[in-house]
């Protein structure tokens, strides 16, 4: 096990250059979408004591890298866009067809 981790050290439980966070003596990271800390709850280095597979706290804060809304907006803007080229697409083909019958 690990000590505590406490003030501004590299988090020893994962190896991942993070920052601890005082308050929840655990290693943060920063989410990939807006840059703002992510802090797990229960910690990364809980959830790997607790885990019976053997998996490491490095693990679990590989599968935490953005924040739950952030992840939803991007998924929609995301959508978004798709259905956007879409109907631009789905006009030029309907264009496409009006100028050129004989060939659609």
């Amino acid at each position: 096990m690990t000590e505590p981790l406490v003030g501004k050290q590299v988090c020893k439980a994962s190896g991942l250059l993070a920052k601890v966070d005082d308050e929840a003596r655990e290693c943060t990271m920063k989410c990939s979408i807006c840059g703002k800390r992510i802090v797990l709850v229960p910690s990364a280095a809980e959830r790997a004591r607790k885990d019976v597979t053997g998996k490491s706290a490095k693990y679990y804060e590989s599968l935490f890298r953005e924040h739950t809304d952030c992840a939803l907006q991007k998924r929609k803007e995301g959508a978004d866009r798709l259905c956007l080229q879409k109907r631009k697409g789905d006009y030029i083909a309907t264009q496409m067809a009006k100028e050129y019958p004989d060939v659609i």
